[in-house]
């Protein structure tokens, strides 16, 4: 029999939770073309910088997406046909971030330094890093102030002397700018109140530093005159000197709730203009300052930008940068969705090239930036394995939250990936966008968590999906042992088993009764235990996972955070020889990893680490460990909700000093069969197992006989059966087996 599925994990004795575990490079392909960095995780809300970040003086791309903070670094490389060679080294010393990061060199000394939402915990502002090269790698020293309600946050000052934060929400993104033309970095946000645009001057030159110091006083606190209402009109002033009322209906000055913001000079008139992208509006409006540097007046906008072109429009929420993207010297606009809902989640780019020096004539480009060049599949990927073409080597399902279609459906599918490599060395290519034809349950259900297993005892492997709705749906596999899986109709709500939200399954013998049970990861963060309360070929569950035998609330294990309600767990179990170890997905995206689980389910488990081999794949992980390359150890795939995978090599070995060659593994047959009174199991391949047990079941999952078998030749009497199909199912430490034979 060919290993169809890899479900038991066995280490050395060296396995160390704490090791950094690398990402390695799988190819991937998808319509008949090689994807250039197929494994970037995806992107959703991509915010983009054009820096330097190899100290190469060419222009690469940080993107920071805000889905979990991810930093993911593109360098420049004329050679490939991107232009771009994804470099996950070179974020190996940025900081962590949290909804928005943007670079910037704010000193002038051609090292990019990085600005981000604050890290002090309750207060909305700005947190900046100062950016060093070691040895052409950047890292980066936190910027402490004094005087303002934080020393992790920047400060400004008012007239009167007082100082509070530098004001920034969590959804907008402010614009870093020499907005007065004095060679230092000012800084424009949205107020406390959400409808004037606030600036703040550096004077640093102003006070003797150069450009070196981060020096802040509001400056003007409604730049241009302008005020923008919840419906993202933007009201003009009349007057130069004063503020737009921004006045609706009985006079009531009304905020909005989300804006993105970029300063450039649109025109080329020597002054910066602003463009702006509001929540719920697909738009770009351009706001055109017609006075001065120091004191802006927006008389004329654009409210479809480029109106001389093809408009921006994105479903939801634009935000606008700047990044010489084709590095011939001439800055390009880009604009990318800063939505964390339902919106675009795969086209998530689109460029504008200027056609003369400046911005005032910008052209779409067609031709996608970076994301044609990695797996997307959207919002929400999680891994499963199978050999689905039987010919011993692990192909990849993917299931999917979402891909986007408009704003008021979900679109949730299964894909298949086939191995066109080897065992040794996989090569991936997208053969099924609908497996299964899951696209037909999309209209009620979404966010599928495939996982695969012998869940019904008969030899082969079959596919059971969880989903957002917190349900599972069943694929049986009817093909039989050692054939290319069949599978039967897809069986919704498997069992009547309801997790309530984001079911994510995994098939495993936990309690050793030889019976396949489930475990069943959530949105609440915790992991149900349901035990297989009926026979090897008739699997049963108690649906009510509240109610006994099922354990709710399995070892203990809570994936949340402190303060959130949600922690999305995704549980795998493993054995490490004769030890259980579970590992978990998670809302903040760490591999959790716990141990001390037999004969422990109700109690609680101990936690080794929250962040497994120092992971950072961004929000709602979903790990699967498998074998993809020729090694000792095993590869961890890791899905999130960025719609891509990463793929890692880890410190967990396939090898063990307890058994060599596994069940699984090994070549054993059954003889004569079919048989008349005595049985035989040939075994020769197992040479380091002192026993293994066997159970014979019938048709109907009756079990009629169990014993130890010793390796090599066992003879079994099985004169006293009736004749019929039946099935013996082998069992050690690590792994088990099931095996068929007829009785004349």
């Amino acid at each position: 029999m060919k290993k169809l599925l890899i479900i038991f994990f066995v280490f050395v004795s060296n396995f160390l939770p704490a090791q950094n575990f690398k990402r390695i490079d799988i190819p991937f392909a998808e319509n008949g073309k090689q994807l250039e960095y197929p494994l970037t995780g995806g992107l959703n809300a991509p915010q983009i910088s054009g820096v330097d970040l190899n100290h190469d003086g060419l222009t690469d791309l940080l993107v920071n997406d805000r889905i979990g903070g991810v930093a993911l670094a593109f360098i420049y490389d004329q050679s490939t046909e991107s232009k771009y060679k994804f470099a996950p080294g070179l974020t190996k010393y940025f900081p962590s971030t949290e909804n928005w990061a943007l670079m910037k060199d704010f000193n002038g000394d051609n090292v990019p330094d990085l600005f981000t939402y604050s890290i002090a915990p309750g207060i909305d502002g700005i947190t900046p890093y100062r950016g060093k090269w070691v040895n052409d790698t950047l890292q980066f020293t936190m910027i402490t102030s004094t005087g303002g309600p934080s020393p992790l946050i920047l400060p400004y000052s008012v007239p009167n002397g007082s100082k509070g934060n530098l004001y920034v929400t969590t959804i907008d993104i402010p614009t870093f700018a020499d907005m007065d033309n004095d060679g230092d970095l000012d800084i424009m946000s949205f107020d406390t109140g959400g409808g004037f645009i606030n600036y703040y001057k550096n004077n640093s030159v102003e006070k003797g530093f150069g450009k070196d110091s981060l020096i802040y006083s509001l400056h003007d606190q409604c730049w241009g005159k302008v005020f923008e209402g919840l419906s993202s009109t933007i009201s003009l002033s009349s007057d130069a000197n004063k503020c737009s009322q921004g006045l609706l209906g009985g006079g009531v000055l009304t905020r909005h709730v989300g804006s993105t913001l970029l300063a450039v000079d649109l025109d080329g008139d020597g002054d910066k203009d602003m463009l702006v992208g509001d929540v719920s509006y697909g738009n770009i409006t351009a706001l055109f300052n017609t006075a001065t540097p120091q004191n802006a007046w927006v008389t004329t906008k654009d409210t479809l930008f480029p109106h001389y072109n093809i408009p921006v429009m994105f479903p939801d929420f634009p935000a606008s940068y700047t990044a010489d993207v084709l590095n011939d010297g001439n800055v390009d606009l880009v604009f990318a969705t800063n939505s964390t809902g339902i919106t675009e989640d795969r086209n998530v780019f689109q460029v504008y090239h200027p056609q003369q020096p400046g911005f005032s004539n910008m052209k779409k480009s067609d031709k996608p930036l970076l994301t044609d060049q990695m797996i997307d599949l959207g919002t929400g990927t999680h891994p499963a394995f199978i050999d689905i073409d039987n010919d011993g080597d692990m192909d990849m399902i993917a299931g999917t939250f979402n891909s986007f279609t408009n704003l008021t459906e979900r679109n949730g599918h299964l894909y298949l990936y086939e191995n066109t490599g080897t065992a040794d060395q996989a090569v991936f290519e997208l053969v099924d966008s609908d497996f299964l034809g899951f696209s037909a349950f999309s209209n009620l259900d979404w966010g599928f968590a495939p996982t695969v297993g012998d869940l019904d005892g008969d030899g082969d492997v079959d596919i059971l999906t969880g989903s957002e709705d917190g349900i599972l749906y069943y694929n049986e596999n009817t093909a039989g042992v050692g054939n290319v899986p069949v599978f039967a109709a897809t069986v919704v709500k498997y069992k009547d088993i309801d997790v309530g939200q984001a079911a994510s399954p995994f098939i495993f013998d936990v309690d050793d009764d030889g019976l396949p049970d489930l475990l069943i990861g959530e949105r609440n963060g915790n992991i149900n235990f349901l035990p297989n309360q009926g026979s090897l070929l008739n699997p049963q569950f108690e649906a009510n996972v509240d109610k006994a035998p099922n354990i709710n609330y399995f070892g203990k294990v809570d994936t949340r955070q402190p303060g959130y309600a949600s922690g999305y767990s995704s549980p795998v179990l493993f054995r490490i020889n004769d030890k259980l170890h579970l590992l978990t997905g998670s809302l903040s995206g760490g591999i959790q990893l716990y141990n001390d689980i037999e004969n422990n389910f109700t109690g609680k488990f101990t936690t080794v680490t929250k962040q497994l081999g120092n992971i950072n794949e961004g929000e709602r992980t979903k790990p699967v460990l498998t074998k993809l390359i020729k090694g000792d150890y095993y590869n961890m795939v890791v899905g999130n909700m960025r719609g891509g995978f990463g793929v890692f090599g880890t410190n967990i070995s396939t090898k063990t000093t307890a058994v060599k060659n596994l069940l699984t593994q090994a070549s054993i047959r059954l003889m004569p069969n079919p048989v008349e009174a005595y049985i035989n199991i040939m075994s020769p391949d197992i040479t380091d197992l002192r026993s293994f047990d066997a159970s014979i079941f019938d048709m109907q999952g009756r079990q009629w006989y169990s014993m130890s078998i010793i390796p090599n030749i066992q003879q079994i009497d099985v004169s006293a059966l009736p004749s019929g199909m039946y099935f013996i199912h082998l069992r050690s430490l690590t792994d088990s087996r099931v095996l068929k034979f007829v009785k004349n």
